[in-house]
Parts: C-alpha cells; structure tokens; sequence
C-alpha cells in the first residue's frame, strides 16, 4: 500500500483509487475499419514497463475524479501527478529499480528462463 496526493482532495491511501490503465491512450475512430487481430491488440495489449509508466487513476471513495500518475511500477515511487488530457511531464528520474542485479526493463527479468525455453524449442525442431 502507499499513499496517493489525490490533486482534489489531498493525500489518501491507495485502497480508495482504482487503477484505469496506460495513460494517453487515444480511442479509436475507426474500429470498425479493423481486422479481428487489429482489434485484440489495440484492446489487450499494454507496455509492460518496469520502470516510470504513465497511468490513469480514479478517485473512486473520494471525488470520483480521473487524474494521470507517473510512477516507477518497480519501487511504486510516484514521481508526477497531473490532469487527465495534459500532457506527459518530460521524463524524471527515480530511484530506478528495487532490484539491481541488471534485470531487463521489461518483463520479469527471468532472462536464463526464456533462453532455456528457446534452446529447448529448438532442439524439438531439429530432432524433427
């Protein structure tokens, strides 16, 4: 849990904000226009970032207000909060991630995993 500075109603703990997703998201205008795979990935698929990430949050047991968040999604340090249709503040540095032993920017870091998987993959290929 950690503290959200609400811009309407000052600081409030997390429990009273819903999480609404990737911020500066544009809606699309011609939906209909697309395929099937078009569609999935503009409705599933997200960055991923480990790091400083753009998120829309609600106020929702408070004003009930949309606002935008800048927040390091590795240490939850929330580095910017501004209104929803500004624009994103320029980068700002945070402390970078609680794990420094190199892992990759995005995903879980579990590089040594994927390679195995990968090689394993292959071999079923070749003795095929």
């Amino acid at each position: 849990m950690f503290i959200i500075e609400c811009p309407h109603c000052g600081p409030r703990d997390q429990a009273e904000f819903h999480y609404g997703g990737e911020a500066h998201r544009a809606r699309l205008t011609d939906s209909e226009q697309m395929t099937d795979e078009e569609w999935a990935e503009f409705l599933f698929m997200r960055t991923n970032t480990k790091g400083v990430f753009a998120e829309r949050w609600n106020h929702a047991a408070g004003c009930r207000r949309w606002f935008n968040m800048l927040r390091n999604t590795a240490t939850d340090e929330i580095l910017a909060i501004y209104p929803m249709g500004a624009e994103r503040p320029a980068e700002i540095g945070g402390k970078g991630p609680a794990t420094p032993c190199g892992e990759a920017p995005i995903g879980s870091g579990n590089d040594a995993a994927k390679i195995e998987r990968e090689a394993a993959l292959m071999d079923k290929s070749e003795a095929a």
